[in-house]
């Protein structure tokens, strides 16, 4: 695998979900033409299984979850409301569509089972349906999640921190040095593992009589003590950005100038 795989999908890399079972799904939104698909990655060797994903809604739309290998996206109730309404359910193996029902709301997934809210009129309130088919079930869920073998316990997403704590940091003082060029803009973001740490933040620059903001990142090897990758995330920033990367599986995930999905291998 390269240091630095880059997935460019010619729009804006709007939402990327960790990996579950070895597959990253993320939503891609063309904003010109208000539409939204979806995608699959092979992780962390970055490789497409499959991509330009449409659903019936083609801009009020997004990723609820990712449970097993299902993927569910969710509708609105309104475009002017932010409650979701509306449950498609997609085979991430084959990213196949399975079934979709706008007017149910997903509430609470249970193995193969999912439990949901339904309009009311039809149906009681809340029913129980099977997650591959939506077809309506009888009896209990099952207690837990088919959830990839919780696949949150380990991912390392980055915590704010002020640029004074970020300074008094060995490997936090070795980056704010190297952005020392610029005002560091807002907090920087910081994750903090064994070997490596990475910091994320915005930074002020005057260039030829103008002033812009970048996203900036860097990755320092705590063994050598220096700056072993670094990159710019977007060169025209208009702030501070929250959540800008996560690490998986010794991979450093981000998106570089909104429509560049990178996975770095640390």
């Amino acid at each position: 695998m390269k240091r630095t795989v880059i997935y460019a999908p010619g729009a804006h890399v709007w939402r990327v979900h960790p990996a579950v079972n070895g597959r990253l799904v993320g939503e891609l939104r063309d904003t010109g033409n208000r539409r939204v698909a979806f995608f699959a990655l092979a992780f962390p060797e970055g490789t497409v299984l499959w991509e330009g994903l449409a659903v019936d809604e083609q801009w009020w739309t997004g990723i609820e979850r990712v449970e097993g290998d299902l993927l569910f996206i969710h509708g609105f109730v309104a475009p002017d409301m932010p409650m979701h309404r509306g449950i498609t359910v997609v085979d991430i193996t084959t990213g196949k569509q399975l079934w979709s029902q706008p007017l149910w709301t997903l509430d609470v997934v249970r193995g193969t089972v999912l439990r949901v809210l339904t309009d009311g009129r039809d149906h009681e309130p809340t029913i129980l349906v099977d997650a591959r088919t939506g077809e309506e079930v009888f009896g209990e869920p099952e207690q837990g999640s088919d959830s990839g073998g919780e696949w949150w316990t380990g991912v390392s997403y980055p915590e704010p921190v002020a640029v004074e704590r970020c300074g008094a940091h060995p490997q936090g003082a070795v980056v704010l040095k190297e952005w020392s060029g610029g005002e560091v803009v807002g907090p920087v973001e910081t994750i903090d593992l064994p070997d490596f740490f990475i910091a994320a933040t915005a930074v002020r620059r005057k260039l030829l009589g103008t002033v812009r903001i970048e996203h900036v990142l860097a990755v320092v090897e705590k063994k050598k003590g220096k700056i072993v990758h670094d990159v710019v995330l977007a060169r025209e920033a208009k702030g501070a950005v929250m959540e800008s990367c996560f690490v998986q599986k010794g991979t450093l995930v981000y998106v570089q100038e909104k429509n560049r999905l990178c996975l770095h291998r640390l």
